[in-house]
């Protein structure tokens, strides 16, 4: 069952509450993340049950270090699904939750390394003969290495940064009225 008004509970704006995530999770998870509600949150046209599960996006936030979680959508413990959009916080109020922080160097060498042989072919290409064909297929070398660096740059699924976040206690602000 789908609650179909916008304001379904009538929870408003600015509310705080607490919910705790069950599992480890990383920002190189599939899928979206879920936070469990740990009290009942009262609304103005019914209140929200304790065991409501909600599911949301997550991401790594390079400046902060830390592993940012929006919410979108939800289900009670009797089956009824509800769109919601809130901000997961530490139990402290910060955004986003604290982790293990892993740097993916693998990544970053293919790419360097990459890119060390492309201009190496280059050089060695417009060094070793010397006329404007040699040199225009050097370009072409160049410009080809290039365009294989920007399209791998473009596609790699993997992210530069793993962060790993344990199971705890968080709280959750409501971003909009439902």
């Amino acid at each position: 069952m789908y609650a179909k008004q916008s304001r379904a509970f009538g929870i408003t704006i600015g509310t705080w509450f607490r919910a705790h995530i069950e599992r480890r999770i990383t920002n190189a998870d599939n899928g979206q993340v879920e936070v469990t509600l740990d009290e009942d949150v009262p609304g103005k046209t019914r209140s929200l049950p304790a065991g409501a599960v909600f599911f949301g996006q997550k991401s790594f936030n390079q400046v902060s270090q830390r592993l940012d979680i929006s919410l979108s959508n939800g289900i009670t413990p009797t089956g009824v699904e509800f769109d919601v959009v809130a901000t997961v916080y530490d139990k402290t109020k910060v955004s986003g939750l604290s982790g293990s922080v892993v740097r993916q160097r693998d990544t970053e060498v293919k790419s360097a390394a990459s890119k060390g042989a492309l201009a190496s072919a280059k050089a060695l290409m417009t060094a070793t003969i010397d006329n404007s064909a040699a040199g225009a297929l050097a370009d072409g070398v160049g410009q080809a290495g290039d365009e294989l660096l920007n399209n791998e740059r473009r596609f790699i699924r993997e992210p530069r940064y793993l962060i790993q976040v344990s199971p705890q206690p968080v709280l959750v602000r409501v971003n909009q009225t439902f």
